[in-house]
């Protein structure tokens, strides 16, 4: 497993390979953005996480109902203490 950390923006679009598993803690009005940098290298059954979507939901707005509207995902909200973690499964 590698541990890749930086600037998504810079460094996503340099990557080969596939993903397995992406944990999106950004701005939250550009975590969309930053699943769209990825999403044709997600594989099938690959994880996303993307943190802070209880108490920042109407900041991630574009990002939640992309991805819950979205055939290609499934999606699952876990509150955890007082805010929570959207899950999503690539299908």
């Amino acid at each position: 497993m590698e541990v890749i950390t930086g600037d998504a923006i810079e460094i996503v679009p340099q990557l080969k390979g596939a993903f397995d598993f992406v944990f999106i803690d950004a701005k939250k009005t550009e975590c969309r953005d930053y699943l769209q940098l990825v999403e044709d290298m997600l594989c099938k059954g690959a994880m996303i996480i993307a943190d802070n979507a209880g108490i920042f939901a109407r900041k991630m707005a574009n990002y939640l109902e992309y991805v819950r509207s979205s055939e290609k995902y499934s999606n699952t909200y876990i509150l955890v203490g007082k805010d929570g973690l959207e899950i999503t499964v690539k299908l």
